[in-house]
């Protein structure tokens, strides 16, 4: 990869990237005027911004016209433009757990599966999917099998849309049988607003302990 200087104005920015939450820009941009650029964005040749649009915004917000970049010379199919911006936030822990989960179903059946050729009926391609995600089968197994169940579970559904549960506690409440999502649900968020502070693994914990009791 070679690094060029490009003005902010032709860089283009993924809509769609999947890491939504982009914090401490404020910080970011006080850094970006006291030490200067520390790590060029990546992009494409095109100028897509595939790593940096959180340096993107604070370089807007403090004032900067030009950013140094890499121009990466790899061939990127659409899934590629995606896997490569999630992989580099894996490794900089620049997700929450919602937003992984999220993006990990996006790009599996909106990108990846339009690219992935199977080598069988029973392949779905998770082997090939997480190399380039940069996780574990495991992980990806267990993320895209929880939201194809929510898919046929309203409450689940709901409660990954809403939030206001944690991943883990989901995945838990997604062992019940189907028609009792709803109720678990239910007494997780009374649990919940009776104290805000409960530990995930001790209300996980209680659920099980109902479910087989």
């Amino acid at each position: 990869m070679k690094t060029i200087r490009v003005k902010l104005s032709e860089l283009v920015l993924d809509k769609d990237q999947p890491r939504k939450i982009l914090e401490d820009i404020d910080e970011l941009a006080e850094s970006l005027k006291a030490k200067g650029q520390m790590n060029p964005l990546i992009i494409t040749k095109n100028r897509k911004i595939l790593d940096g649009h959180r340096r993107y915004y604070a370089a807007k917000k403090a004032g900067m016209t030009e950013l140094e970049c890499f121009i990466t010379d790899r061939k990127l199919t659409p899934f590629l433009e995606k896997a490569f911006p999630f992989a580099v936030n894996i490794e900089r822990r620049g997700f929450n757990p919602h937003e992984m989960s999220e993006a990990i179903c996006d790009i599996y059946w909106n990108y990846f599966l339009n690219e992935y050729s199977p080598k069988s009926r029973k392949d779905n391609g998770y082997t090939e999917f997480a190399r380039n995600m940069g996780l574990s089968i495991t992980t990806i197994s267990s993320i895209l099998g929880l939201y194809a169940k929510a898919k046929k579970s309203k409450p689940l559904e709901k409660a990954l849309k809403e939030k206001k549960l944690t991943y883990s506690t989901i995945k838990e409440i997604s062992q019940a049988p189907a028609d009792m999502h709803g109720y678990y649900i239910e007494k997780v968020e009374k649990e919940l607003k009776k104290n805000p502070m409960q530990n995930d693994v001790f209300l996980r914990e209680k659920l099980r302990d109902e479910r087989f009791n």
